[in-house]
């Protein structure tokens, strides 16, 4: 079985929602708990966060679990500079890198593990989740792909990535939207309340 680890990427700023969406209630205790929750009971070998420096709540939180820690000191930066970051911490044999963003409190354990299984079949191919042709996340790297992330242009990220290896990817037909639903706006978070 090739090792996959995971990369929680939590240091965005939550600007349209108001304050840490991660910390807003969710089931028994918050959004990031339950996401970390679904992450640390599936076949991945490691959760590595990448949170804010300065994001003294959710730090507090997440420390209680079995997580690598990753701190992003930059204020203004693009999620490929917070892979980039985690990927420092990933586990030297792992093949695999889910990456993940911390704002879709329905993934599930059972979800990652597809993906994980998905992989394992198919280890040189990015793996995609896809419902009714809709692609999300989280989204399965193979390692070599994300090893020169830090050294590509700005406003090159992981989207560019998986465009230019559009033939080397494998979509993973899932038949419940719930992964699709994140939450970037508090009408967005009702809406996952209504679903739980």
């Amino acid at each position: 079985m090739n090792k996959v680890s995971a990369i929680l990427l939590a240091a965005g700023k939550s600007e349209r929602i108001g304050n840490s969406k991660q910390l807003l209630p969710f089931k028994d205790s918050t959004i990031i708990e339950t996401i970390l929750g679904a992450f640390l009971n599936s076949y991945i070998v490691e959760t590595i966060i990448v949170i804010r420096k300065d994001d003294l709540q959710l730090k507090k939180i997440v420390k209680n679990y079995r997580v690598k820690l990753c701190l992003n000191p930059y204020k203004e930066s693009e999620m490929k500079d917070s892979v980039s970051l985690g990927l420092k911490m990933v586990n030297k044999n792992s093949r695999g890198i889910m990456v993940s963003p911390s704002d879709l409190p329905l993934i599930t354990t059972s979800l990652i593990n597809r993906l994980v299984e998905n992989f394992n079949k198919n280890p040189q191919k990015i793996i995609i989740p896809v419902y009714e042709e809709r692609r999300g996340h989280p989204t399965i790297f193979p390692i070599k792909y994300l090893k020169n992330l830090a050294g590509l242009k700005e406003n090159i990220g992981l989207r560019e990535i998986i465009r230019k290896n559009s033939r080397n990817i494998e979509e993973v037909e899932i038949y419940d939207e719930a992964f699709l639903i994140d939450v970037d706006i508090y009408e967005d978070y009702l809406t996952i309340l209504g679903r739980k």
